[in-house]
C-alpha cells in the first residue's frame, strides 16, 4: 500500500471526460488537423487541467491497437453511412499518423494537460447495435454472461426472452469469473499505459456495472481486487521507468454497498493505496448524492473523490450542481460526458430536444 502518512494534494485539479468514441461519425474525410481542432481548440485557457479522453464503445476501438479491435471493423458491410464515416475517419486518422491515443498525448501534454485514457470496463452497446459486436465476443460466447441461456448479438437485447430481466441487459457482457476475460481487458489497459505516454488510466466500471453471474460473492470481490493488483504494478513499473507519477481513477456506482455486491471492493482498493480517484456514478442524479461516505472512506489515504457533473444540463443547471457538490466536501469535479464541439453547442437548447438527430 501506499504511505498516507501525509495527505498529499489530488492528483488532479478539474477533469475534462471527453467522448471522443463518436466523434469519427461526423464528416468524410476527417484530417488530423480537424480531429486536433474539435478536441482540443476549447480547452486552452481553461480551469480544466486533466483529459479524460474515451475512445471505446463495447468491446472495440476508434483506434489502433494491437490488443484490441477497431469499432465497427467486424463487418464488411454497414447500413448507413455515417456508420462508415465512423470506421472509416477512424482508419484514415491511423493511416495519417494521427492514431488518436498519440494526438491525445502529443496535443494534451503541449497544453500541459495531464492526459488520461478511459477503458470502459463492461459496455454493453453492443447488445442493442450488433454492428458494435468484437470479433473476439462472437468467437467467445462461453466467456459472456448469457452463456448458457441467451447470447444472440444478431436478434439482440430485444428478441432476450425473459424482457425486463436483469439478464435481457446482461446477457452479452464478460463473465469476469474467466481468467480469458480478464486477461483480455488486461492487455488492453496495459497497452494504453505502457504504449503511449498517458499519465495514467481510468477504469469506468459504470458502464456498465455487472461482471459476475452471482453477486455478493467475496471471491467475485477478490477477484476483481487482484485485477486492480495487476494494473496497479503496470502503472508502478511506468511510473518508475518515466520518472513520474502514473494515476488510477475509477468511475463507480454511486453506494458502496452495491459496488462490493457486484464485485467491486472499493474499500480494499482504497486501503490498499491501489486507486488515487474515484468518481461516484454518472452525474445524472447529482443532487440526490451523498459524498459523506465516500469522503469518509477516503479519509487517511491518499485517495480523492471527484464526482460527476454531467453535460446534459443547462449552464444554469451544472453550476448549481458543481455548487452542490463542493459544499458537500467534493475535493474536486469529474466534467463527465461531455465529449466534444464537432455538432456545436446551443446552451440554451435541452439535449432532449435534440434527442432524435443523428450525425
Amino acid at each position: 500500500a501506499k504511505d498516507a502518512s501525509v495527505k498529499k494534494q489530488p492528483p488532479f485539479g478539474l477533469i475534462f471526460d471527453a467522448e471522443w468514441n463518436d466523434l469519427p461519425c461526423g464528416d468524410y474525410p476527417v484530417s488530423p488537423e480537424t480531429w486536433v481542432k474539435e478536441c482540443f481548440s476549447f480547452l486552452g485557457n481553461t480551469q480544466v487541467d486533466t483529459l479524460f479522453y474515451n475512445l471505446c464503445s463495447s468491446d472495440a476501438y476508434a483506434c489502433e491497437l494491437k490488443s484490441g479491435q477497431i469499432l465497427l471493423d467486424n463487418f464488411e458491410q454497414l447500413p448507413a453511412a455515417w456508420l462508415w464515416r465512423y470506421r472509416e475517419n477512424t482508419k484514415r486518422l491511423i493511416e495519417a499518423g494521427a492514431n488518436p491515443p498519440k494526438v491525445a498525448v502529443r496535443e494534451g501534454h503541449a497544453l500541459g494537460l495531464t492526459v488520461i485514457p478511459v477503458v470502459r470496463m463492461n459496455d454493453p452497446h453492443d447488445m442493442f447495435f450488433k454492428y458494435e459486436v468484437s470479433d473476439f465476443k462472437l468467437k467467445n460466447k462461453h466467456l459472456l454472461l448469457g452463456h448458457g441461456t441467451y447470447t444472440d448479438f444478431e436478434t439482440g437485447a430485444g428478441g432476450h426472452p425473459d424482457q425486463g430481466t436483469m439478464e435481457a441487459r446482461t446477457w452479452g457482457m464478460f463473465d469476469f469469473a474467466h481468467q480469458d476475460v480478464r486477461d483480455h481487458r488486461l492487455a488492453i489497459i496495459d497497452e494504453f499505459i505502457t504504449r503511449w505516454d498517458n499519465d495514467g488510466i481510468s477504469l469506468d466500471f459504470d458502464r456498465d456495472p455487472k461482471y459476475f453471474k452471482e453477486d455478493g460473492k467475496a471471491d467475485n470481490a477478490e477477484t476483481m481486487t487482484q485485477l486492480l493488483r495487476d494494473v496497479r504494478g503496470i502503472l508502478d513499473r511506468e511510473s518508475k521507468r518515466r520518472g513520474r507519477p502514473q494515476y488510477l481513477h475509477v468511475r463507480v456506482v454511486p453506494r458502496i454497498d452495491v459496488c462490493w455486491n457486484r464485485g467491486l471492493d472499493v474499500k480494499t482498493w482504497v486501503e490498499e493505496g491501489l486507486i488515487d480517484a474515484i468518481t461516484p456514478g454518472a452525474g445524472y442524479s447529482a443532487l440526490g448524492l451523498s459524498l459523506a461516505p465516500w469522503l469518509e472512506l477516503a479519509e487517511g489515504h491518499n485517495c480523492w473523490i471527484y464526482p460527476c457533473n454531467n453535460h446534459w444540463k443547462t449552464p444554469e443547471e451544472t453550476r448549481a450542481g458543481a455548487k452542490v457538490m463542493y459544499a458537500r466536501g467534493a475535493h474536486v469535479l469529474h466534467l463527465f460526458n461531455w465529449g466534444h464541439l464537432l455538432h456545436g453547442f446551443d446552451s440554451q437548447t435541452r439535449p432532449a430536444s435534440m434527442a432524435g438527430s443523428v450525425p
